[in-house]
Parts: structure tokens; sequence; C-alpha cells
């Protein structure tokens, strides 16, 4: 039976082809927007290693201090919680990120690598395409296992797939490099979005950082993933991570104390791109969640209507014998078919995933590898939507018909009219398609104005027209001696060129992550309070760096050339002097960074460092003369377009030495713009998504007003018999559609108040309750609804008295 009923569902489809297309086409738009949204939540929160890798008992340790999670393990500290493995996890691997510099024929080339120790492709599960992977052996001396293995893509771009690349010797920042695998295809490393070209041991650190890392226990750097022993859980490695941190911070005070370890599940990850997309992301899943239940609205008002012609039909199969659950199961049968069609449109979206959401991310140095898609996931997940979908916008439907009979079929085939008060069931679900048309325009309005609170942020800094490069003094074999003389060279040459009002030098540049370096701090006479959080970002930068981003110095002042000689000054922000110098000047005092004593002479204004929605936090600026790093920003600030300035950069670049050249070169409004990715994100789709919503509850209230005009055809003709003007009869149809809106917005602001609440962390300067949004997007859907009724209103006032006098 079932058979049949999918052979006469299919027959009836093709014999409406336009009602089928539209049908599938609304329903379409529904499914594929969840789709969608779950494959780039499939992508990059459930599983944002790829199904290469077993992420099930995996978990993330990091470091915690008194106000912040998320914080860098050590080294030594890494090798600490190793030995203590064999209770609640088997074992513990960590990693970190570096830019490269590829040696290569007619120049170097930049590219991105992971350092990871010798446990980790093991820990991970990973096999290797050709060759092998790390072992435990490659992880043990420093500097003496100077091994690589490259990425599948990577063997494929640059080494045309070769096996023969296998025992081949590359050169990384001037040192030589033996390949000894590929990792399988799959395997692109272990951060969400991003897709790294090598993999070395965590042992040649020392090739990638001018300073040592491998030895210091109080800098935090690497990142650690703990395969969990089985059976065991989360909160078991948290108890052992307790007790492990309180012997860390007894045996070395000085750099683990009121520090802890935190344990968290692998898609909790509180760093990296996973952090921030996950409230992003659901918000995105519950609004297209509210899509598609007004599309479910739409189309069951469409098949209400669409059943009421079939009456007659079903009555006969009732005389004929089918059963009221018969005639049920055959009416769902084709809603969900139409659900399918709707379905596999929902997966030929979901396939184009990975495309839209990279076409919203700005350009960046680091490689971003999205593959969003149709995995095995998306695809179930979609077809349980569907077949939700179906069951959810057939069963009223379904239910309504059922209850014909042949008398009332053949009376209502030959012509009874419906009243006003029999199309309640579809008059309510226009009132739902109302309110929640209300809801997602609301919510695209507040973001929309949120995306628009968020630009007219102050970063902190004023220049806008410039450029921004990357240089890595490393690569060339520079150590502090010859590299400090080449930084001023190359300010020298970089002030010299036309175009160019200001240069400097910097570790970083303002707002490149969320997650900027930090350094424990002693300050004189600040005695810290238990559990006080004494770490605090920096930035090393050189003189001229506050000119040249126009950063206001507003109490003393910022480096100066004669600063390179003499004890190391110190440029603090608004919110560090206020935190340690309460109510006197911050100038003079001195702070400890890095086993240095430093002297405050200048107070910066607080500014924007890893996102523009931060919090002040304390930071300080330190002299890249006294606090050396290879690897360094160039800063340039323009007179005219950024980009005339690059080629003769690179050309003063040449002179302070051939083999720098430079990497990553954007403009800072490129480099801007990504603190905005999520707020464009957002406010786009919502827009789309609200659009959607109203066209398709205009859409609904025309074809509930239409056909009671239709249905009210006599009843309108004696009015008009009986000397109403047309007036009064368009007038009486447009009152009762907007009665329906009226009490859809009603609805839709109560419920807008209460997902506006929900979203309201997500918000940038906007309130949750901004007047603005509301009245305009009220405004918009009762213009757009008064415009749907008044087409059936105008119908009305056509009618011919005689004809619909004689309609029974």
């Amino acid at each position: 039976m079932l058979l049949n009923d999918l052979r006469h569902a299919v027959r009836l489809l093709v014999r409406r082809p336009l009602f089928t297309v539209l049908a599938t086409l609304t329903l379409g738009i529904g499914i594929a927007a969840n789709a969608v949204i779950f494959s780039w939540v499939d992508a990059l929160l459930l599983n944002p290693l790829g199904g290469v890798v077993d992420q099930r008992d995996l978990a993330v340790v990091t470091v915690t201090s008194a106000s912040r999670d998320g914080l860098s393990l050590s080294h030594p500290n890494y090798l600490d919680l190793r030995a203590s493995r064999g209770g609640a996890f088997q074992d513990v691997a960590v990693f970190g990120t570096a830019a490269m510099s590829l040696g290569a024929t007619g120049g170097a080339e930049r590219i991105w690598g992971q350092l990871f120790s010798g446990n980790m492709f093991q820990l991970l599960g990973v096999r290797a395409a050709r060759g092998r992977l790390f072992s435990e052996n490659d992880d043990e001396t420093p500097g003496g296992h100077p091994v690589v293995v490259l990425s599948h893509r990577f063997w494929q771009r640059r080494f045309d797939g070769r096996d023969a690349v296998v025992g081949e010797t590359l050169r990384l920042n001037g040192q030589p490099f033996t390949v000894v695998g590929v990792a399988a295809p799959a395997f692109r490393g272990t951060q969400a979005a991003l897709g790294f070209d090598v993999f070395v041991p965590v042992t040649m650190a020392r090739t990638f950082f001018a300073e040592d890392r491998l030895g210091d226990r109080g800098h935090g750097w690497l990142q650690a993933l703990v395969r969990l022993a089985g059976g065991r859980g989360v909160p078991a490695l948290q108890t052992e991570l307790d007790v492990l941190a309180s012997r860390l911070a007894a045996a070395y005070p000085g750099a683990n104390e009121g520090s802890g370890l935190r344990a968290f599940e692998f898609w909790r990850a509180p760093t990296g791109g996973q952090r921030v997309l996950r409230p992003a992301f659901a918000v995105l899943g519950g609004i297209v969640g509210l899509l598609l239940f007004l599309v479910c609205a739409n189309l069951a008002g469409l098949l209400l209507a669409r059943a009421a012609g079939r009456h007659r039909e079903l009555a006969l199969r009732h005389a004929l014998g089918a059963n009221r659950a018969r005639l049920v199961q055959q009416l769902m049968v084709e809603s969900v078919l139409l659900a399918a069609l709707g379905g596999a449109l929902g997966v030929v979206a979901a396939s184009w995933s990975g495309t839209l959401l990279a076409a919203f991310v700005p350009p960046l140095s680091i490689p971003l590898q999205i593959e969003a898609g149709v995995s095995w996931r998306v695809a179930f997940f979609t077809l349980v939507v569907s077949v939700a979908a179906g069951v959810a916008l057939g069963v009223l439907p379904a239910w309504q018909a059922s209850r014909a009979s042949l008398r009332t079929g053949v009376q209502e085939a030959a012509g009874a009219s419906a009243t006003w008060r029999k199309g309640r069931l579809r008059q309510g679900l226009v009132v739902a398609q109302v309110a929640l048309a209300l809801v997602l325009l609301v919510s695209a309005g507040l973001f929309v104005r949120s995306m628009g609170a968020a630009r007219q942020l102050d970063p902190g800094f004023g220049t806008r027209q410039g450029i921004i490069a990357a240089v890595d003094f490393l690569t060339a074999g520079y150590d502090e001696t010859r590299g400090l003389p080449a930084f001023t060279r190359l300010l020298r040459e970089a002030r010299a060129v036309r175009g160019v009002e200001a240069a400097a030098l910097a570790g970083q540049a303002p707002l490149t992550s969320s997650e900027a370096p930090d350094r424990g701090v002693e300050i004189e006479g600040h005695t810290p309070a238990i559990g006080e959080d004494m770490n605090i970002y920096y930035n090393q930068v050189s003189e001229g760096f506050f000119a040249a981003l126009r950063i206001p110095v507003v109490e003393g002042r910022e480096f100066a050339p004669r600063d390179a000689t003499g004890p190391p000054p110190l440029v603090v922000s608004e919110t560090m002097a206020r935190r340690f110098w309460p109510g006197r000047s911050a100038l003079g005092g001195r702070v400890k960074v890095g086993g240095q004593w430093t002297t405050v002479v200048g107070v910066a204004r607080d500014g924007k460092y890893g996102s523009m929605t931060e919090s002040p936090r304390p930071y300080m600026y330190l002299p890249l003369t006294h606090f050396y790093r290879p690897d360094v920003r160039v800063l340039l600030r323009t007179s005219g377009p950024p980009t005339a300035v690059v080629p003769a950069l690179r050309v003063a670049m040449a002179r302070v030495d051939a083999a720098l050249p430079l990497f990553d070169v954007t403009t800072i409004d490129e480099h801007i713009a990504f603190s905005f990715f999520l707020f464009t994100l957002l406010a786009t789709l919502l827009v789309v998504f609200g659009g959607v919503a109203t066209l398709l509850a205009a859409l609904g209230l025309y074809g509930v007003m239409a056909l009671s005009v239709a249905q009210r055809t006599r009843e309108i003709g004696v009015r008009l018999s009986l000397g109403a003007s047309a007036r009064d009869v368009a007038a009486l149809v447009i009152r009762q559609g907007l009665s329906l809106v009226a009490i859809g917005l009603a609805v839709g602001l109560a419920l807008a108040a209460g997902v506006s609440t929900l979203v309201r962390s997500q918000l940038v300067g906007v309130s949750p309750f901004d007047p603005g949004a509301y009245v305009a997007t009220t405004g918009t859907v009762l213009l757009v609804a008064t415009v749907a009724c008044l087409v059936p209103a105008r119908s009305a006032l056509r009618l011919d008295l005689l004809a619909a006098l004689r309609k029974d």
C-alpha cells in the first residue's frame, strides 16, 4: 500500500508541475539553510580534524590563571604532564604553529607548519600515505632530529606527488630537513579550518624561534591534546590535572604559582577558531530552525487549500473502505515526498557550503582550508530534517482532510461555501508566519546595527591607509647582534620610499589574534593578591611605532632612538597604569619582565589588541632593542594608495638583504576587515533569511485572503446588492487580513524580545531591545502584509454582481 501511495503521490505532483516546483523550492530553501549551517558546524566544531582522526576520546588541556582560560603550556610542564599519564588519560601530545621559509630556486617560499611532539601522529591515529611519520625517537634531543613530514596537499602541490620525495632534503629557515614521510590525504593539521604544509618535531623549535622555548618553564607556547583512557571522562581527567597543577606550583613556584590546568572536551576548546565560532553558529542554527518552521507553516497552508479541493476524492476513498489512518498515510506520503525533493536541494546546497563560508572570510596570511561539505553526518542530518519537515507540514492538512465524509465531500464539491471561521487553521498558520518573519527581521536588524556599531568602534589607532608586511631575519641566519642593526637599516630604507609617511616594526600588528602573547611580570611596590593574575599581554615594537599607527601617548613619551642603549624603557596602556599605579602617575614605575627591570616612560591610550569586541585590558609595549625577536611586521603609513608603495618597498628590502623577502603583504584596511568577519556573516545571512521569511509570510497571507474572497463570493454579492459600496467591501477584506497581521506582530514582538535576549552576547554597541530595529522591521512587515491584502481586496472590487449572486 505504501508503494501504491508513493506512485499516486508522484502522479499528483507530476500532474501539477507549477505547484510541485514552487513547493519544492520553498521547502528546499528552509532545508538547505539548515544543511549549510550544520555542514559548517560539522566541519569546524564537531569534526575539525577531518575523518582521519577519531575525536571521540580527545580532550584539550590548557593553562589557567585567576582570570583566564586557554593559556598555553610550556615544554617542561608538558614533559611533567606526560610523565604522569596512566590514570584518566592514555597519553598527551603538544603542538605549536610557525611560519617558515622554504628555500627554493629563485628565492624563499613562505609556508606554514606545525611543530609536533613525537607522539602526536600516534595519539591522533593518523597514518602515513608515503614513508613514515614521527616516532618518539624524533623528539628526544633538542635540535637533534631535523626531519619533516609533508601534508598530502603540499606534497601534491609542491612536489607533484612524487614518491621519490621521501629522503629528499628541504631547507626550512636555512636548515636542512630530511623528508621522512607524507601524511594521510585527509589530515591537514590540528587546528580547525587551517591547512598546514609541513610538520616538524617540537624539539627543532630553535630553528623557528629565536629564544629557547624548550627549556623555559615560564614560556607557554604549546597546545596540548589528550587521549582519554577507556571509560574515563573529562571530570576524571580534571581531578588528576588539579593534583598535578598543585605539584608543579609547589616545585616551580616562579613559573606556575597562581596557574592551574583545565581540561575541555575537544569541541569546547577555549582557543582557536572554535571558541569564536561556537556562539555565532548557535545563533545561525536557531535562526535557520525558525526559518524552516516558517517554511513548513507556509506550505501547510498551501496543502490545506489544496486538500480542500480533494474532499470529493477522499470521501469516495472513504466510502470504498479506506479508514482514516489509511487516508492520513496517503496524504503524509505526498508531503514527505515533497520534503524529500526539498532535501535533495539541501544536499546540493551543502556541497557548496565550504565555498560560501570562505567567501565571507577576508584574505589571511595563514592558510585557510575549510572543508565543509556533504559528509555522512550532514547527509543524515538533512535526511532527518527532511522527514521531520515532511511530517510537520503534512500532519495538519492530512488530519483535516481525513475527516471528510462522502456527504461533506459531495456538498463541498458541489460548491457549498466555507465561512471565515472554517478557515481558522489556515489563519493560525498565517499568524505564525507573520510572527516568525518578524523575529527573523528583528534579529537581522539588530545584527546589521551591531555591525555598524562595531565598525564605529575605536581600535585605538588612527592609521587606516598603510601596509603591513612580514619579514623573518632568522631565516637568513641573523642573530640579535646582526639583527638589531638590520632593523635600523630596514626602517631607514622604508622611510625613504616615496609615499611612505612613517614606518615601524612590531612583533605583531594590532587585531592580529585574540590569543595575544603574555608574560608574567613583577611590579615594584605592588604586592599581588592571592591568586591575582600577573600575566600581561604585550607586543615588541620599534621606535616610531606609536607615530606610525597614530596611537596617542597620553602621558610621557614613546620609544626613541636613544633608548637603544641603557636600561630598557616601557610603555603601558591606560588600563595597566590604572591597575598598578592607582591615583598616581605610572611614569618612572618599574616592571620586571623576563628577568629585566624596565622603567615606564609612557602611557598609551587603550586599544583593541586581539579583537574589536574585547574589553579594555592591561597591555605593555616592550622595545625591540632590548626584547629582540627576528620575525617582525613592517608597518607603514602611506600618503597615497597603499599598494603603490609595495614594489619600492621590496626594492628597499633587497638593499638591506636580498635573502630577506617580504611575506604576507596586506593593506591595513584588509587587515582590519577580518575583525568584522563574524559580524558580516551574521548580518548578511540574517538579512537574507529575514527577507525570505517576509516574502513567505506575505504569500501565505495573500493565499488565505484570496481563498477567503473566493469562498465568500456570494456573501460579497449580497452585501453589494443591499447597498454596500465597493470601498466597504475592500475595507472588509483588508480589515480581516490586517487583523491576522496584528495578532502575528504582537506574538512576533514578544518572541523577538526573547530571542534578542538570548543573542545579547553577540551584539556590540546595540541593546537587544533597540527601538530602531523593532520599529523598522515591524513597519516593513506591516507594509508588505498590507500589499498582500490589497491584491485580494482589488479582486473583490471587480466581482460581477450577477455572477456572484448566482453562485451557490
